[in-house]
């Protein structure tokens, strides 16, 4: 059985990205505040651009996971291979930025300062993907000091220093390089050995595989492209990226299945996975009650320009809570494989496995979202849709893919184990969210736009605060394993405190 830890690592992974919401939402007001709203799409497609050129880094870094979890060591191996590949990766992203930015009229500068995000993310990765093998809380650790270090370094470079889209850049990949340097102190016992060369070529021999797995994100993703191609602005990226800010604070509580991986790599079973639901449930559904209710507020927070965008965000809710779901469906899947431990394994023996059939279901349901938003985007240039119109279709047809995929994802994984899915918790936890959602809505009205800044900022956490205790009271008095969970944290920050003495 694995030593990892279920609870303690998706607990650290949930709880430093909760605390980070803080860092997150000081950033992204930051830079929606200070950029236009063609310099934030812009800095979008970036991120888009650097995507798609990190896929060869799976090549290693998928195995490194699963032989780690399983006690091989593999470490060094991975990372030599990916260090190698870095710069060919930084070269591509450069040489497919310059038609973009022409296309887009944006000047060329930004996408070659974002160049050294490249390197930054392939050595980042694989200290990621050696974590996730045998200390999945060393990520979280890494994600905590780099949201800092962002805040920090954006209110310098973007607020102070007046850089613009230039100094977010710039606050990014600094922060990545603080987080590269904290990981990989702390995994440093791991990365041991010679690097293995036998091993390297098997990994390479079945190279499709991971780079398979990793495209079919990437597919997904070319709506980021499509749109601004299509429409010929990036005001569309924008509206759509702003409320999926907010959307992905909700898939933070996929996280708290982390551990779920090495776990059942390492030989977990039903209950690992029955536990991982009811964790995702538990944080999932009162921060999606939440941000439903409070969705023009959390905008206006970003940026007023984006209140009316509320309708978006609240299709993206329920999008953004399955698609948590989904990721532990896929988990059960590829974490129960053993295909790649039989040496006799041939190619269609790979192309039967769950290893291919995961991503598999990925490509097609990416294939439909990208050519229904392509007929979508056709449909607008004739009836004159505005921006706002076109983006909440857009976020429809997210949702319907999302959970399209995700039924069959746990279909899927029925058939592999038969594992409950926790009803009774779930009611629970709707009853809970239903009277905290009452208690902020009735609350919300009292909530002013135009008072000073960091009076409404004020005003607004404490409503989120205020809907946090109102769930947990409530859950600690109906629910035994939210009581358990209650009583571990409390019991480990008097330890860690004694230790401060």
């Amino acid at each position: 059985m694995s030593n990892i830890r279920l609870r303690y690592a998706g607990l650290m992974a949930y709880g430093t990205r909760i605390m980070s919401i803080f860092t997150g939402l000081m950033f992204s007001i930051i830079v929606t505040r200070r950029l236009t709203e063609a310099d934030f799409g812009i800095w979008q497609i970036i991120g888009l651009i650097i995507g798609y050129v990190l896929f060869p880094a799976s090549i290693s870094n998928y195995w490194v996971t699963r032989y780690l979890a399983r006690g091989e060591k593999v470490a060094k191996t991975g990372l030599i291979m990916n260090l190698a590949i870095a710069p060919f990766a930084a070269i591509a992203y450069l040489l497919a930025s310059i038609p973009i930015a022409q296309r887009i009229q944006s000047p060329l500068t930004y996408f070659l300062v974002a160049g050294i995000h490249v390197i930054f993310y392939y050595i980042l990765q694989t200290l990621e993907s050696i974590a996730q093998g045998v200390k999945p809380e060393v990520q979280s650790y890494g994600f905590f000091l780099f949201e800092v270090a962002k805040v920090a370094l954006a209110v310098w470079l973007v607020i102070e220093s007046r850089m613009g889209i230039i100094g977010a850049i710039l606050a990014v990949a600094l922060a990545q390089m603080a987080q590269i340097l904290l990981e990989a102190f702390l995994i440093k016992n791991t990365i041991t050995g010679k690097f293995d060369k036998k091993l390297a070529k098997s990994w390479l021999k079945i190279f499709w595989l991971p780079i398979f797995g990793s495209l079919s994100g990437i597919l997904y993703s070319l709506d980021g492209l499509i749109v601004p191609t299509l429409t010929g602005s990036p005001i569309p990226v924008a509206y759509f990226r702003v409320p999926n800010i907010i959307g992905n604070v909700i898939t933070y509580s996929g996280l708290l299945a982390i551990a779920l991986y090495p776990r059942l790599l390492g030989g977990g079973g039903k209950r690992d996975v029955e536990a991982s639901i009811r964790f995702v449930l538990m944080f999932g559904i009162p921060m999606s009650a939440g941000a439903f209710v409070l969705a023009r507020p959390l905008l206006y927070l970003l940026n007023p320009t984006y209140a009316d965008l509320l309708w978006v965000l609240r299709v993206m809710i329920p999008a953004s809570l399955i698609f948590s779901l989904s990721g532990i469906f896929g988990t059960i899947l590829v974490g129960t494989e053993k295909v790649e431990l039989n040496l006799n394994s041939k190619f269609k023996d790979f192309m039967k496995s769950n290893l291919f059939i995961v991503p598999l279901i990925t490509y097609v349901s990416s294939i439909f979202y990208i050519l229904a938003l392509i007929v979508l985007l056709y449909f607008p240039n004739i009836w004159g849709f505005d921006y706002l119109t076109l983006t909440l279709l857009w976020a429809f047809l997210s949702f319907i893919v999302t959970l399209s995929s995700t039924i069959y994802e746990w279909i899927l994984a029925k058939r592999v184990m038969d594992f409950r899915f926790p009803f009774i918790n779930l009611l629970k936890y709707f009853f809970c969210s239903a009277i905290m959602a009452i208690l902020l809505q009735l609350l919300k009205f009292n909530l002013e736009y135009i008072p000073t800044f960091s009076n409404y900022v004020v005003s607004v956490l404490a409503l989120v605060g205020f809907g946090a205790l109102v769930y947990a009271m409530m859950l600690l008095i109906i629910d035994k394993e939210f009581r358990q969970i209650a009583l571990a944290i409390f019991s480990n920050m008097r330890k860690m405190l004694s230790k401060l003495k």
